[in-house]
């Protein structure tokens, strides 16, 4: 292109030309001289080139024009020749938009670089003038063409649109850069896109058109106002956006300074592009826009409430919150507020789901909240709306939103909107007080959800009311309103509502009320004003002349249930002053006013009788209704707690509805007989009866030494034994809920001598209530405090008080034991109650003063024995009569009795266990009868019972030693007779075993023998023994474990002689011969190897026993014994079970052998092994007796153990087979096991066989695969069993050999 330029330069030097080929010539003569520089420079050098051009050319204006004139027939692909004018080129176009790429391409490039040139030699409004505003004017006459805008035409484009930025840049430097800036541009990529964007950098390089010219905004206001959906179109759009909208540099230098009217159109057309979506970022832009409040107000402007109308209302909000800080310091502010109140006024009446008006009277409502606290935090200098009378309108249309002129449909707006209204009110109430205040009472009844909806879901209403109310109490004063106006006006129109829905609403109310912020040294509460005006209106409304007082105080409780501790304190204490006030009213006490009452007693009488009634008579109600419900609030459980460690405010309050409590019981107490008048008299009663119950209450969170000191006066002075017994109540209540760690706990600590010295002197007949109170007391004073003291003096201190308690609780309950006449029945209800709280206080005592207590000892344990004998025989009646006929407040007396003693035989236990020697053997004999008493199934109290029984089991067991506690055991093991307490007495007896040391274990080592032994002899081969004989196994495991060898086969040997010779015809014989093999059988099972001597000793007891087993069981006829006399068939449970049992002991010792290597087995050339076969192969087809049909004593559990875990002929054989390892011992095991498989009358024998043969391949394995050859001829018989399931385990049988082989069998078995 240079190259071409050069010669077009000496060609055209020598010619005549006329004007256009003049600027030609110029250029190309520009570009031959500096061809270098211009190779080098690029595209860059092309406005250095021009500037150059001009700066040395006479023709400059010519040049100028008729470069501009060229970038238009460039855009519009037309020449300077053709006949067509400027304004018809784009209307006459040869070429279709989009397809002229290089012609716009040169025009974008042109007019970049007349831009980059500078001021000076191309000036803006020229460029705009010449070739932007027709190339803008061309654009809109392409609008209508659907064709896409590639890359070259959005540069022109760009170019075009840049101009209207007004931005006029300095002229170039030497180095072709505008002076002392550098100007970055924005466009589109030259491939088509956007791949980059640019802004102007800040520099004093740049300058702004001023003024703005008209035609240039008048541009702007119609691309903004264009409908026409193009893509050229939009990239006018997205260009004038980008470049024009989002400078901020604009916005500030050229849009702030256009008039008022433009401004509104531009924003006004940015504001239809945000609405309607056709731009990104449009909200974004509006909200940056410098209007004015004239120019917002405008916008506001809306004649018809069109979707589009109401998106546009949203966004002018935005646009207020957004800049809410500059409009309020705007002059014209008030002309926005009244536009804003307008346009609320004018949207439609709509209902809440009508989401785009709700969208846009929220967006308003918040914008006008936003600018209401700019305009109060800027000093409102600007703002005297209350001098306007349209203020007032203003308010009333707020009004209007929440309440609705009593529209229901109307009134159901959306919580959030209500807030946001109660939000402005409040706003408002800071400066304008007179004018908003009065608004807020119908504004608060009128948010009130209609009699026809539910209130349980009415929300946002506690929401709202925490708002309003606050704001009312704050600034009613001014408004010459008071709190009452506000109650008043509530409670009446709450009236009409049900009682469901009235509560609610009250409990709203009072939630708002939380909200006011008092003085602190104000101690009346609003709270207990509204509640005591509800309570008033209430009881005005209620039907009947009897009814009114009866479900009031409830109502005052559900009405303050939601409110915090302090908060209903202080409301309980608002009502007592108004309950004080009406009595004294009534009474004509002279009476001294507390605080400032929001009601007086005329007030609170007008309410319930009207103006110009008698309120003598419901004054008396109306003060009776208070106090009960200040008693039923005191009476609360959390109030109580919380109060009793409450300090500061509450505390006071409480301290002073004690006192005005006291003042108003010895008020009423005074005049009671000084009237004549019936209901007057029943009044004053009324008031003494619920205030008494009412300081009853608070004396039990009194602080702890003027509680202490009351009740201590009250204790000692008190008229009547139901009184002082109160008294001490009101102590343990205290003393269980106090920490110990705090330091009024001594005090209550120091209460024991007194409290004992209190029964002390009083006569044993007429003080069990007393007496019970104090135990009751002490015990709590002891647990809850003494129990945790630390320092030598305060134990000190406890061990002598409470010595002296379980001295003289001993000497009580033997009082009470000498009273005893018969049965437990016998025994008054408050002897029993006296004897279990002294038994419980004594367990409490005893953990504190330990050994001090052991001269007690003989006394108490006599009596308790004495007692818990009583108690445990009417439990054991009683669980055999039918449910109708228990008197189960006497079994609930008898199991608490039960629950103490084992409490304080477990605390003796604990504190004092090498002292109860002399008592164990009789406290085992009767504790042990209380499991016994535990199967009544409807007793509520069995379980903590066990649980007790449990503790006092492991107690003995860990602090009373071997020595004491076995022989005491084996005596109370003589003396019982029942199984169950039996097992009680036994287990203790094993867990001492176990938690004693060898040597201790030695020395008791015969008496623990004979306890097994006279267990056995009693209870073994009973049905119900099996419990009883496995705690006796137990025991004997236990102490065979803490024997050496030596020392077991010595107690082994025992065994053996206590067993003696098995006579066949002797029960005692068989019954020991069963429990020697059990104990043996649990041995072998837990010692393994260790056992195998011991069954030396007895293997040929064993060997015989099996000997005569298989003859017994093998034979149809009876036999004949060694001596002679003729012996029957096996036919009793008792000699299978002592089978079985010595099938799982050998099981269990041939299996240890066989881990062992089975040395034990093959001694004496395998003499033992020979010994066991001959007897189990024939036990293989043993004949069990039909008689005895349980599954335990069957063919399949005998001989193949399938029916439980017990021995078995199989399982024994298998394990002797295992125990042999050699296949020459196999072979007559193998033969007896086939014999058994080709029984061919008895199916069971070949299922016990196979079964036995499929046992011995799993255990051996491998080397047991010699013997298969003689196995499958007998295998392919059964094969063929009509018996499925003996087929089915032949089967198995050659499956497994063929596995462990590796090769099919099949062929062997044809």
């Amino acid at each position: 292109a240079v190259d071409l330029l050069c010669s077009l330069s000496s060609t055209l030097s020598g010619n005549q030309r006329n004007e256009e080929w003049t600027t030609l010539t110029e250029v190309c003569c520009y570009f031959a001289n500096n061809k270098s520089s211009v190779v080098l420079g690029g595209q860059t050098c092309l406005p250095g080139a021009l500037a150059s051009v001009l700066s040395t050319s006479s023709e400059k204006e010519t040049i100028r024009k008729c470069l501009l004139e060229g970038i238009l027939c460039s855009a519009a692909a037309y020449g300077l020749a053709d006949s067509v004018s400027t304004k018809d080129r784009f209307k006459n176009r040869w070429l279709d938009v989009g397809q002229v790429f290089g012609g716009y391409r040169s025009a974008a490039l042109l007019l970049d670089a007349l831009e980059s040139a500078g001021e000076e030699h191309f000036p803006l409004l020229s460029r705009w003038h010449l070739a932007g505003k027709p190339l803008l004017k061309g654009f809109h006459s392409l609008a209508q063409s659907k064709a896409n805008v590639d890359g070259s035409f959005s540069q022109l484009v760009v170019a075009v649109i840049r101009m209207l930025k007004g931005v006029r840049l300095s002229e170039l430097n030497s180095q072709g850069a505008t002076s002392k800036s550098t100007i970055i541009t924005s466009g589109p990529a030259s491939r088509g896109g956007r791949s980059r964007s640019y802004s102007f950098g800040k520099n004093e390089g740049v300058k702004y058109l001023s003024p703005y010219p008209r035609d240039m905004s008048d541009s702007i206001v119609s691309i903004l106002n264009e409908t026409t959906d193009s893509p050229l179109h939009k990239e006018i759009m997205i260009s004038l956006y980008e470049i024009i909208l989002s400078s901020a540099s604009w916005r500030q230098e050229i849009f702030s300074r256009l008039d008022s009217a433009t401004r509104q159109k531009i924003a006004l057309g940015v504001l239809s592009a945000a609405s309607g979506v056709l731009m990104n970022n449009a909200d974004v832009i509006l909200s940056s826009l410098p209007l004015e409040a004239c120019d917002v107000a405008k916008l506001l402007v809306s004649k018809r409430m069109t979707e589009d109308e109401l998106s546009k209302v949203t966004f002018v909000s935005d646009y207020i919150i957004t800049n809410s800080s500059s409009l309020a310091s705007d002059p014209a502010i008030d002309g926005l507020f009244g536009s804003i109140f307008k346009q609320l006024a004018s949207l439609p009446k709509a209902r809440e789901y009508d989401e785009s008006v709700g969208f846009a009277r929220q967006a308003l409502l918040s914008a006008l909240l936003e600018l209401i606290n700019n305009v109060l935090e800027k000093g409102d200098r600007h703002l005297e709306l209350d001098r306007e009378k349209k203020f007032d309108s203003w308010m009333n249309s707020l009004v209007d939103v929440l309440v609705g002129n009593g529209n229901s449909d109307y009134h159901l707006v959306s919580p959030r909107l209500k807030r946001t209204i109660f939000y402005i009110l409040a706003s408002f109430c800071d400066r304008f007080p007179a004018a908003v205040v009065p608004k807020l009472i119908p504004i608060i009844i009128g948010v009130m959800p209609p009699l026809s909806t539910s209130v349980a879901g009415s929300d946002g209403l506690a929401a709202c009311l925490e708002l309003a109310i606050p704001v009312y109490f704050k600034h009613s004063a001014k408004a010459d309103l008071s709190p009452s106006d506000l109650f008043n006006g509530f409670i009446d129109h709450v009236s009409r509502y049900d009682t469901y829905s009235r509560v609610l609403l009250y409990q709203n109310f009072v939630g708002g009320l939380t909200k006011v912020i008092q003085d602190k040294n104000d101690m009346i509460s609003p709270v207990g004003a509204f509640v005591a005006a509800v309570l008033a209106r209430e009881m005005s409304s209620a039907p009947g002349d009897d009814s009114p007082t009866s479900d009031l105080p409830e109502l005052s409780t559900r009405i303050l249930s939601e409110t915090g501790i302090q908060t209903r304190i202080s409301a309980i204490w608002t009502i007592q002053c108004y309950a004080k006030d009406i009595l004294f009213s009534v009474l004509q006490e002279e009476n001294v006013k507390t605080g400032n009452l929001l009601y007086s007693v005329e007030d609170l009488s007008r309410i319930v009788c009207g103006p110009n009634s008698d309120a003598t008579e419901e004054s008396q109600k109306l003060c009776q209704v208070f106090i009960v419900a200040i008693c039923d609030a005191v009476a609360n459980a959390e109030l109580r707690n919380v109060v009793k460690q409450s300090e500061g405010s509450s505390f006071e309050t409480v301290l002073r509805m004690w006192q005005d409590l006291l003042l108003i019981q010895s008020t009423c107490n005074s005049h009671l007989g000084g009237f004549k008048s019936h209901e007057k008299h029943s009044f004053l009663e009324s008031i003494v009866e619920v205030s008494g119950q009412a300081l009853d209450w608070i004396q039990g969170y009194l602080p702890s030494h003027i509680f202490l000191a009351f009740v201590t006066s009250l204790m000692q002075d008190g008229e009547t034994e139901e009184l002082r017994s109160r008294a001490v109540q009101l102590i343990a209540d205290r003393a269980a809920s106090l920490d110990p760690r705090k330091p009024e706990a001594i005090l209550f600590a120091d209460m024991i001598p007194p409290l004992m010295e209190l029964i002390k002197t009083t006569s044993s007949d007429a003080s069990r209530l007393l007496k019970h109170s104090v135990f009751a007391a002490v015990e709590t004073i002891g647990r809850s405090i003494c129990l945790s003291s630390t320092t030598s003096r305060e134990v000190s201190h406890n061990v002598d008080a409470f010595s002296d308690v379980v001295s003289f609780i001993a000497s009580t309950i033997e009082k009470e034991s000498n009273m005893i006449a018969g049965s437990f029945a016998d025994i008054t209800s408050s002897s029993r109650q006296l004897v279990g709280t002294g038994a419980l206080c004594a367990s409490t005592a005893i953990k504190i003063c330990g050994p001090r207590a052991i001269p007690a000892l003989t006394k108490l344990f006599k009596s308790l024995f004495e007692f818990l004998e009583l108690a445990n025989t009417f439990i054991k009646m009683t669980s055999r009569r039918d449910d109708n006929e228990v008197d189960w407040k006497e079994v609930n007396q008898a199991r608490l009795m039960q629950l103490s003693f084992l409490r304080t035989f477990k605390a003796l236990v604990e504190k004092l266990p090498l002292f109860l020697k002399p008592f164990l053997a009789q406290l085992l004999k009767v504790v042990s009868q209380i499991p016994e008493t535990l199967r009544l199934e409807s007793d509520n109290h069995s379980s903590l019972v066990e649980t007790e029984m449990g503790q006092l089991q492991r107690a003995m067991t860990s602090y009373i030693p071997a020595r004491h506690l076995v022989p005491a055991a084996s005596e109370s093991i003589s003396l019982i007779s029942d199984y169950s307490s039996i097992l009680f007495t036994l287990k203790i007896l094993t867990e001492s075993v176990k938690a004693s040391k060898t040597s201790e274990i030695v020395v008791q080592l015969n008496l623990i023998l004979q306890s097994a032994f006279t267990l056995c002899d009693q209870h073994a081969g009973l049905v119900d023994s099996n419990a009883l004989m496995n705690a006796a196994k137990d025991l004997v495991l236990a102490l065979v474990l803490k024997l050496s060898e030596v020392q077991l086969r010595s107690l082994y040997g025992k065994f053996r002689e206590w067993r003696r010779e098995l006579d066949h015809n002797s029960e005692r014989s068989k019954q020991r011969s069963l429990a020697f093999w059990e104990m043996s059988s649990t041995l072998s099972k837990h010692l393994k190897t260790i056992f195998l001597p011991c069954l030396t000793t007895v293997f040929a007891d064993a060997v015989q026993e099996l000997e005569d087993a298989s003859s017994f069981l093998c034979k149809k006829d009876a036999i004949r014994t060694a001596d002679g006399k003729k012996r029957q068939k096996i036919d009793s449970e008792l000699e299978i079970r002592t089978l079985k049992s010595l099938l799982l002991c050998l099981e269990f010792s041939l299996r240890s052998d066989a881990y062992n290597g089975g040395a034990w087995i093959r001694e004496a050339e395998s003499q033992r092994y020979e010994m066991l076969l001959r007897p189990l192969g024939k036990l293989l087809q043993c004949r069990l007796p039909c008689s005895l049909g349980s599954a335990e004593m069957s063919f399949e559990s005998v001989v193949q153990g399938k029916t439980s875990d017990s021995g078995c002929v199989i399982g024994c054989l298998v394990a002797l087979a295992s125990a042999a390892g050699d296949e020459q011992l196999w072979k007559p095991l193998n033969h007896s096991v086939l014999q058994a498989c080709a029984n061919e009358t008895r199916s069971e024998v070949r299922k016990a066989g196979v079964s036995c043969l499929l046992s011995l391949i799993k255990s051996i394995g491998e080397e047991y695969m010699v013997l298969i050859p003689e196995c499958l001829p007998v295998l392919s018989e059964l094969l063929e069993d009509s018996d499925e399931e003996i087929a089915g385990l032949a089967q198995d049988c050659i499956s497994h050999s063929e596995e462990l082989l590796g090769e099919s069998l099949q062929d062997s078995l044809r």
